[in-house]
């Protein structure tokens, strides 16, 4: 069975694709690479604490979310796929 998280992360995938189909490329799905980005974070001993991470297309930036409360925005304005997991991790970090 599929985690309340995981299933989150996919509605949210599902609803920004639908909303933004017309702006962002079909091989670019940036919400889908920060939920895999995440699993690989929570398994390293810096981000054990990580919640989650969420991509907002309006802004361009990525919230990561950790269970602590504690919120870190990084900036993914204009990137592409391996540029934006580069920007997360250096800066939340």
């Amino acid at each position: 069975m599929a985690s309340l998280r995981t299933m989150v992360g996919e509605e949210k995938e599902r609803k920004v694709q639908e909303e933004f189909s017309d702006f962002l490329p079909i091989n670019e799905k940036k919400q889908a690479i920060c939920n895999r980005l995440a699993y690989a974070l929570m398994a390293t001993r810096s981000f054990h604490d990580l919640a989650y991470l969420e991509y907002d297309p309006k802004t361009e930036t990525v919230k990561a979310v950790f269970n602590s409360g504690y919120v870190k925005t990084a900036n993914v304005c204009m990137d592409s796929g391996v540029a934006m997991i580069r920007d997360i991790i250096q800066q939340i970090v």
